[in-house]
């Protein structure tokens, strides 16, 4: 994958052009004004999915509950961490720090465990 290339300032009214490579094919040339929309609408769907993340971290009320939930956004988000997410919530400032920590802190208790149960032979693989 490549970053989009472009001719000039990439704004609203530029007659700036861009390429941009799509489905292992040859480059395409979409307007700066395009590429401008595009970039909006990618922003706006990473926000709407970083708020959905958001209300199913804070719906879990337990820990076997966040743990489903980092399992099932391993699955989903092609191998995500849930602690990434959480990282990148709490540097935007979306998330108090308080609650970072106590996911954090039972998402790693639960890496522990498995790395202390594989160095006994006891991998649940």
């Amino acid at each position: 994958t490549r970053l989009p290339v472009c001719n000039g300032p990439v704004q609203p009214g530029s007659s700036a052009s861009c390429s941009i490579f799509l489905n292992n094919s040859e480059d395409q040339k979409i307007s700066a004004e395009t590429m401008v929309h595009v970039v909006i609408v990618i922003f706006r769907m990473l926000r709407t999915l970083r708020n959905d993340v958001l209300e199913k971290l804070r719906s879990c009320r337990t820990p076997e509950q966040l743990l489903a939930l980092d399992e099932q956004m391993m699955l989903e988000s092609e191998g995500e961490p849930l602690y990434r997410v959480i990282c990148e919530v709490l540097r935007h400032k979306a998330i108090a720090p308080v609650e970072a920590a106590r996911w954090l802190a039972t998402l790693m208790d639960h890496r522990d465990k498995q790395l202390n149960d594989c160095l006994h032979l006891n991998c649940q693989i």
